[in-house]
């Protein structure tokens, strides 16, 4: 992947002039990216990226509704 931007590595925490972007993908639609969800990790030369430990997401008040309703459903199948 080509070197995209200066910055802080997401990795090591370090100032790098040479920035390269990987995208984890998550497969569902979210209101903070107006499409399927993801996170970016902006890494240096020096480092491997790695998924996040933590996602965050922004959704309607509406969509939380339904998935705790769906999680209520699967969770009282089993």
């Amino acid at each position: 992947m080509a070197d995209c931007e200066s910055g802080i590595c997401d990795i090591c925490h370090k100032e790098s002039k040479s920035l390269s972007r990987k995208y984890y993908s998550y497969g569902f639609p979210c209101e903070c990216h107006g499409g399927e969800h993801f996170e970016l990790v902006r890494y240096c030369p020096n480092c491997e990226p790695h998924e996040p430990a933590y996602t965050k997401v922004r959704l309607t008040t509406k969509t939380v509704k339904e998935l705790g309703r769906l999680w209520k459903e699967k969770t009282n199948e089993n």
